[in-house]
């Protein structure tokens, strides 16, 4: 049994080097970079590589995670 380290697993998911400093700009361009990739497969008729919940639930994850706690 392994635990799952979801930081490390949605930077992966994201195509996010760990030697990145994170920032929203960052995370988002990432995402929207995916998005675009999985919406032209579509459009080609092409089964896309990966479901965008996956990408979204990566994103959202790593936002949260760098907004100041107050």
């Amino acid at each position: 049994m392994y635990t799952k380290n979801m930081f490390l697993e949605s930077c992966h998911e994201l195509g996010i080097s760990l030697s990145e400093d994170l920032s929203v700009e960052l995370i988002n361009q990432a995402y929207n970079k995916l998005l675009t990739n999985h919406s032209n497969a579509i459009l080609k008729g092409i089964k896309p590589s990966f479901k965008m919940q996956d990408k979204l639930q990566a994103r959202d994850y790593l936002l949260d995670k760098i907004k100041p706690k107050k």
